[in-house]
């Protein structure tokens, strides 16, 4: 049988085998974000011994590929994107792991990013990832503009954290179909979470999907407790693609077949 393939975490972020320790973070996406930030002050050092017991753990159980955001920012740069790496390489493929550059700090407001986006993915990052290009950056042309430039010039893929939930997260979603096509990466770039898609009328929603199929942008998503789930059954029709996986991966439109930016065999 095919293993499991995790078609979204964060290897650099887990506490997998530590300690318990209290949520701290405020019930606002901004609080987690900065208490994020605290806990990697103190964990930077470990992230290559962190992850690695979470990629064992996992492919002990049957996970055989997973796709890992990494955290890439001003004040430590590219850390943790080296760790990963060489993490990547040292396993030898058991399980095979695909990286996106994350920058869960902010792109056009935190100057710098972007440069360090550009350099993780010629340095080894399959994605270039991006994070809700209004609410958390405030300019989404400019965030997705980054992103997508990123992929251009180094032929990386896309795969991009959108929390944003109604029309503020359709907008989102239609820019980035728009730049998919744009720039020929149909079939390279997919949106993680997609809240928005559990969030808008139905009338709204059938435009998105039809947008999303015509560019052949795929969506990862979970179960994120009170958000509203984004309606699997309309993304997954008769010729879509499907993977059981700890998230939901599905392109609308499209046969059976690998995730979409996978370039493992």
């Amino acid at each position: 049988m095919p293993g499991l393939i995790n078609a979204h975490c964060h290897l650099d972020k887990t506490r997998f085998g530590l300690s318990w320790r209290p949520h701290a973070a405020g019930p606002d996406r901004q609080s987690r974000i900065d208490a994020d930030r605290e806990l990697r002050r103190e964990m930077m050092s470990t992230t290559g011994l962190r992850a690695r017991a979470l990629a064992l753990h996992a492919y002990a159980l049957g996970t055989t590929h997973m796709r890992s955001h990494v955290d890439v920012e001003t004040e430590f740069g590219l850390a943790a994107v080296e760790a990963l790496l060489e993490l990547r390489d040292d396993l030898g493929g058991a399980p095979a792991i695909e990286l996106v550059a994350f920058p869960q700090f902010g792109l056009v407001t935190n100057p710098g990013t972007a440069d360090l986006m550009e350099a993780a993915c010629r340095f080894g990052c399959e994605c270039v990832g991006g994070i809700d290009p209004s609410a958390i950056d405030g300019d989404a042309p400019a965030h997705l503009d980054a992103v997508f430039g990123i992929a251009e010039r180094t032929g990386a893929g896309v795969d991009i954290h959108l929390h944003e939930t109604g029309e503020e997260g359709a907008r989102s979603m239609e820019m980035i179909c728009a730049r998919t096509r744009a720039l020929g990466l149909q079939g390279r770039v997919a949106v993680s979470h997609a809240f928005c898609l559990g969030t808008v009328p139905a009338a709204r929603l059938g435009g998105l999907i039809e947008d999303l199929a015509k560019s052949d942008v795929a969506v990862v998503t979970y179960a994120p407790g009170k958000a509203p789930v984004p309606p699997l059954r309309d993304l997954r029709a008769p010729a879509s693609r499907w993977r059981s996986a700890p998230t939901a991966f599905a392109t609308p439109g499209r046969p059976m077949a690998t995730p979409t930016c996978w370039n493992a065999p």
